[in-house]
């Protein structure tokens, strides 16, 4: 495990994975763990409905059944795409109570860390900038923290399972259609994990320039202290720094927002490139009688979301790698100083407080009827 100059404890990706599987299942129970897994499942099995929708009417209309029939079957696809996209947007807003909760729970064990941490540790310089920190996790909105890397890794988890079904379908085409999109796909995936790697080395730099800025600010405020700044003409030089540190985070911002945005260009020119190819070698093939127009057109939306998977696929992956610092800070500090004697015995951080029990709960109660906006 590394450490950073500020001793800060830095954990790998697949340890803060874990970590907040398991906080899900603590805090929320099974059924916080079902509705993530039925919002994947669903959250797959809609896109192939829908793309396969034209190629299954397709199918239907070519199969020399009487119109009744074909009424029937053509009325049963679309209720039951339909039923499942009621149910996937029903599951989705479950998912994302189940994990505004989870944030909120989790805050409690932030409040009982807080409140049973020695004094020392808790009012040192090193130990308030580790709360302040940490509270980002839990208190930067759904957006942001624990809520948006948990969600991510779920998005993360649909999106593979996507890919590796389209995958297949595709590959029983051609094997060489298959070997372009993955390859398109690795491409792509290298060059946004590139961008995300290097926005990511940026963070730190941007967060201490930030600091700063917002010392000299509060500094400029204080009312005992313009005195001193205009005898001493000091407005000049807090001007300057102002000047300068704002400069240099928008610059940091612009380096961040360059490489995803070349990134996001050249994954443009590749999805291009692969779908000269690909649909040419579709149209070829029903052109030479070797493909039905139902199939033609039931690989031609396998094919354009395989494209849309990949997107989804980065877009997890970036929302991941931008909240890994957060993680990193929240779990510092709860690991970080000690706890009064006593009160670790007498409940784990996922234990209720012994004092102030019924407030607690009323508290908790409460907790849960805040608006999704915090």
């Amino acid at each position: 495990m590394k450490k950073k100059a500020d001793k800060t404890k830095q954990y790998s990706l697949w340890d803060n994975c874990r970590y907040a599987l398991r906080q899900l299942r603590q805090k929320e129970g099974d059924i916080g763990m079902a509705v993530c897994g039925g919002d994947v499942a669903l959250g797959v099995l809609l896109p192939f409905l829908e793309a396969a929708l034209a190629g299954a009417v397709a199918a239907i209309l070519t199969s020399g059944r009487r119109p009744e029939a074909i009424l029937l079957l053509v009325a049963g696809y679309v209720v039951l795409l339909q039923t499942v996209r009621f149910l996937q947007g029903h599951l989705r807003n479950l998912r994302f109570k189940t994990l505004f909760l989870l944030r909120i729970d989790m805050g409690m064990d932030f409040f009982r860390k807080t409140v049973w941490m020695d004094g020392q540790s808790l009012e040192s310089a090193q130990g308030q900038k580790k709360r302040k920190d940490a509270g980002r996790n839990l208190y930067s909105g759904n957006g942001q923290g624990i809520e948006a890397y948990t969600k991510a890794w779920c998005d993360l988890v649909m999106q593979l399972i996507g890919l590796v079904l389209y995958g297949a379908i595709v590959g029983q085409v051609s094997l060489i259609l298959l070997a372009i999109l993955v390859l398109q796909t690795l491409l792509v995936s290298y060059l946004h994990t590139k961008a995300g790697k290097r926005a990511y080395a940026m963070e730190d730099e941007i967060e201490k320039k930030w600091g700063i800025f917002q010392y000299l600010r509060r500094e400029t405020v204080i009312p005992g202290n313009g005195k001193d700044i205009r005898m001493y003409r000091m407005d000049k030089w807090f001007l300057g720094m102002f000047h300068g540190l704002i400069d240099r985070v928008c610059a940091l911002i612009d380096r961040q927002q360059t490489g995803y945005m070349a990134a996001g260009m050249a994954e443009d020119l590749l999805t291009f490139a692969r779908s000269m190819v690909v649909y040419g070698w579709l149209i070829r093939e029903m052109a030479a009688g070797n493909m039905t127009i139902p199939s033609f057109l039931l690989y031609v939306g396998i094919v354009a979301g395989f494209g849309a998977w990949m997107n989804g696929l980065f877009g997890a992956w970036r929302q991941i790698l931008e909240n890994e610092k957060l993680m990193d800070d929240y779990r510092d500090f709860m690991d970080f100083g000690v706890v009064e004697e006593g009160r670790q015995a007498r409940g784990g951080p996922g234990a209720p407080m012994r004092f102030g029990s019924s407030m607690c709960a009323s508290d908790m109660k409460a907790a849960r009827k805040i608006p999704s906006g915090i």
